[in-house]
C-alpha cells in the first residue's frame, strides 16, 4: 500500500490538481491554485441514477455520505466545463476492508465475504480486523494482507469499505439493518455482493492439520460448551439449566468441555477456559461431536469448523445466525435483536431491551435443550 495517510489526501491525481479516491465513500479535493466553481456528480453505474451532487469552491475536501460499495462514476465540472470522468474500477487496485467491530462473531461472519469480494473484483485486498481472529485465516488466505489498527490508519489504498452493525437505523453507513438479514450478510450487502449473498464459512488454519488421534487436544468423544456471552440477554437464564444439560451429556458417555474464555462456574464441565488462541479453540471444535452454546462468537467459530451446533437463543430470530439446531421458546417475548422497535436501544442496554428480565431464555427449560442435543446426536 502507499505511504500517504488516508485521512489527509485523496490518493488519485486528476487533471488541474484535482484529487479523488473511494476511501470510506467517494472523496474529492479541489486545488487551492485554481479558483473555480466545481460541480461534482456521483452516479451509480448499475442504475444510471445520480447518487449525490454538490458544488465546491477551491481548496475544499468533499466526502460522499454513502460509505458502502456503490459502483460509482465520478464526473467533475469546473465552471461548467467537464474536466474529469472516472469509472471506479477495483481491478488490480489496493482495497482495504476495515472491520469496525473486533467481536469474534462479527469478524468471522464478515470475513466470509472477503475472499469472494477479492475474486469478484480481482483487487489487491487488505483487511483490518481483530488480530486474534486474523490468526485463523492468515496462513490460508496468503493473498490477503492483514493489518493492525495502526497499520491500517497509515496506508492509502484506492478504496476502503467498513462493514459494521449500525445502530439507530443509519442507512448511509450500511446498506441493510442488522434486524433484516443474518450477521454475515451485513458485510455481503455493504460490499455490493447482493447477487451472491449466501452463507459460506471461511477456511481456517486448522484445515491444514492431519486428521488423526494424535492431533487431538482432547481424547474420547466430547461435546464443547460455551456458557457465557457479552450480555445477559445473550445468555441462557434458566436457573440450574446448564448443570442439568452437562450432567445429561456426561451420562451419555461424552466428556463435557467448557471452552469459554472467562472462567467461573463451568457447571460440572471440564475446564478448558482461559485466553487461548482461537486456532486452538478451532481445533478443539473440529474434533467435537457437537457444540452447545449461545448466539455469540464461539458459535461462529464452530460454523467455521463445520461442527454441528445446538444454539440456545432468545434475543435473535433463527435467520440472524448461521445454520444450526435452535432451542427457542416462541410463546414468550423473543427476537428483540431482529425487531426494529428496539433498534435505538442496543448500544445503551446491558440487560433486557424489552424490560422483561430476559424471559425469552428464562422460559427455555433444560428438557428442551436436552431434546435438541439428543436429536442432533441421533439418540
Amino acid at each position: 500500500m502507499g505511504i500517504i495517510p488516508q485521512n489527509l489526501l485523496p490518493t488519485e491525481e486528476g487533471p488541474n490538481g484535482i484529487r479523488f479516491d473511494f476511501n470510506n465513500g467517494c472523496r474529492v479535493m479541489t486545488p487551492e491554485e485554481i479558483d473555480a466553481k466545481y460541480e461534482i456528480l456521483l452516479y451509480d453505474r448499475n442504475s444510471g441514477n445520480i447518487v449525490e451532487r454538490c458544488e465546491l469552491g477551491k481548496g475544499r475536501l468533499w466526502m460522499s455520505k454513502f460509505k458502502y460499495y456503490i459502483n460509482y462514476r465520478l464526473e467533475i465540472k469546473a465552471n461548467g466545463e467537464q474536466v474529469l470522468v472516472h469509472d471506479m474500477d477495483l481491478k488490480d487496485r489496493e482495497v482495504l476492508l476495515y472491520f469496525l467491530s473486533d467481536c469474534i462473531g462479527d469478524s468471522i461472519a464478515w470475513f466470509s465475504y472477503a475472499p469472494r469480494f477479492m475474486r469478484k473484483h480481482s483487487c489487491k485486498l487488505g483487511i483490518r480486523m481483530n488480530p486474534k481472529v486474523a490468526e485463523l485465516f492468515r496462513n490460508i488466505y496468503t493473498d490477503i494482507k492483514f493489518f493492525t489498527h495502526e497499520e491500517a490508519n497509515s496506508i492509502a489504498p484506492y478504496a476502503t469499505y467498513k462493514p459494521c452493525v449500525c445502530y439507530g437505523g443509519n442507512k448511509t453507513m450500511t446498506r441493510m439493518h442488522h434486524w433484516q438479514v443474518p450477521l454475515d450478510a451485513l458485510a455481503g450487502y455493504d460490499l455490493g455482493m447482493g447477487d451472491e449473498i449466501r452463507q459460506m464459512p471461511p477456511f481456517t488454519s486448522f484445515h491444514c492439520m492431519t486428521e488423526n488421534k494424535e492431533n487431538k487436544i482432547i481424547v474420547m468423544p466430547y461435546i464443547c460448551f460455551a456458557f457465557r456471552a457479552s450480555r445477559k440477554y445473550k445468555e441462557w437464564n434458566f436457573p440450574g439449566g446448564w448443570d442439568a444439560v452437562v450432567a445429561h451429556v456426561k451420562s451419555l458417555g461424552y466428556r463435557a468441555i467448557c471452552i469459554d474464555r472467562d472462567g467461573g462456574d463451568i457447571h460440572g464441565a471440564e475446564d478448558f477456559t482461559g485466553d487461548r488462541p482461537l486456532t486452538e479453540r478451532a481445533k478443539m471444535l473440529s474434533y467435537a461431536e457437537l457444540f452447545v452454546g449461545l448466539p455469540s462468537g464461539l458459535s461462529w467459530l464452530a460454523w467455521c469448523t463445520h461442527t454441528p451446533i445446538v444454539m440456545v437463543s432468545g434475543f435473535t430470530e433463527p435467520y440472524a445466525e448461521m445454520p444450526h439446531r435452535r432451542v427457542q421458546n416462541n410463546q414468550v417475548c423473543h427476537g428483540c435483536w431482529n425487531n426494529p422497535e428496539y433498534a435505538l436501544k442496543w448500544n445503551m442496554v446491558k440487560d433486557c431491551p424489552g424490560g422483561r428480565d430476559c424471559e425469552c431464555t428464562r422460559s427455555i427449560t433444560p428438557q428442551m435443550v436436552i431434546n435438541a442435543i439428543d436429536e442432533e446426536l441421533g439418540i
